[in-house]
């Protein structure tokens, strides 16, 4: 019969209740559930948690949890000891793994030997470290880590081979400088040339040619300063155009000479006049007649015809200012003609003639 709650069985309580010995792996059969219920009709629920409570103190302890599997980057950084160097921990190496892997255009498909190899040819080549700012793997527009894809996309498997090789020192006129050794002769017989014509030149200190960067803000693209095969010569006062707003600005300002525009314009003489006219009309009586312009527009409902372009052409003037000013002051393209001339006879192309942007103080060898 069974037993109600509360209800106690009178008869014989023992002491204590031992668990039974029992084989590793098989059932207590003091944990069989007839068992149970006979103890507790005979002995009481006490007994029976004794015995729960002696076979719990009997059990084995539980096997330790497995450790979990390595990832890529530690089972990487355990094989490779060449890279316990730079990177102490494996956590090191796959932080900076997850980086170079996440690389496109181009690509790194075998992270472990990409970064090996640049390793080691950095640690090879410690005399071009400061062209690198002594930057292995910190800021991908000027690391050589980064670089060396770049360089390999143009054909140059060994970036730092290629450096050492093809790197020289470079003087022209009054400016020494590294670059490659083909941009040396090109210059050579530009200066040669001018020289023998009676032209000669100061140039300042900002002319420099090699420097080991990406091109512009993509950490995708090589500067061809990168292959020491490009210069940029006074670059205070022969800036680097490529704001849209810049360019809205000078052709509404020197519309008069730049008829087709300033990207579509590669005449030296049209790009010379404009840099002069800009400097003589570009102050803040032709901003406020802008303004006034948009004011009286704005006031007149519907607005009228040009509306959204004087609004942009505002805007542009606001968003731009301070470059604008610069331009104002220096022009923005101040090199003599002939040493543009010069040097484009030399077989250099110059960034002025450029239809995408105007880099007035860039000149760099065709094909590099």
């Amino acid at each position: 019969m069974p037993v109600e709650a509360g209800v106690k069985i009178s008869g014989p309580r023992p002491a204590a209740v031992h668990a039974a010995p029992r084989r590793r792996g098989a059932t207590a059969p003091a944990l069989q559930p007839d068992y149970l219920l006979d103890l507790q009709r005979t002995a009481g629920n006490a007994a029976v948690d004794q015995l729960l409570r002696a076979v719990q103190r009997q059990a084995p302890p539980a096997a330790p949890a497995a450790a979990p599997p390595q990832t890529v980057g530690q089972t990487e950084w355990t094989s490779a000891p060449a890279l316990h160097t730079r990177y102490p921990t494996w956590q090191a190496y796959d932080a900076v793994r997850h980086v170079v892997a996440s690389w496109t255009h181009p690509a790194v498909a075998d992270p472990l030997s990409y970064i090996t190899s640049a390793l080691a040819e950095w640690n090879a080549n410690p005399h071009m470290h400061s062209a690198f700012d002594n930057n292995f793997g910190g800021d991908p527009h000027r690391s050589y880590l980064n670089l060396k894809r770049l360089y390999q996309a143009r054909g140059i498997a060994d970036p730092a081979n290629y450096l050492a090789t093809n790197i020289v020192g470079i003087t022209f006129y009054n400016r020494h400088t590294e670059g490659h050794a083909d941009l040396k002769t090109a210059l050579t017989a530009a200066e040669t040339a001018l020289t023998t014509a009676g032209h000669t030149f100061t140039l300042d200190k900002g002319t420099w040619s090699y420097v080991p960067r990406t091109f512009n803000n993509s950490i995708n693209s090589l500067s061809n300063h990168a292959l020491g095969k490009a210069i940029d010569i006074d670059p205070s006062s022969n800036p680097h155009l490529t704001s849209a707003s810049d360019f809205r600005v000078v052709n509404a300002v020197c519309g008069t000479v730049l008829t087709a525009g300033l990207l579509a314009t590669a005449d030296y003489d049209t790009l010379a006049s404009a840099s002069d006219l800009f400097k003589q009309n570009f102050n803040d009586a032709w901003v406020t007649q802008q303004e006034q312009t948009l004011a009286t527009m704005q006031a007149q409902h519907p607005h009228p015809p040009g509306y959204a372009r004087q609004k942009a052409l505002v805007e542009a003037i606001h968003s731009r200012r301070n470059a604008l000013n610069g331009y104002a002051a220096h022009g923005f393209l101040n090199l003599p003609k002939a040493l543009v001339e010069g040097l484009q006879n030399a077989g250099l192309g110059w960034g002025g003639a450029w239809k995408s942007a105007k880099d007035f103080m860039h000149f760099e060898l065709a094909n590099p």
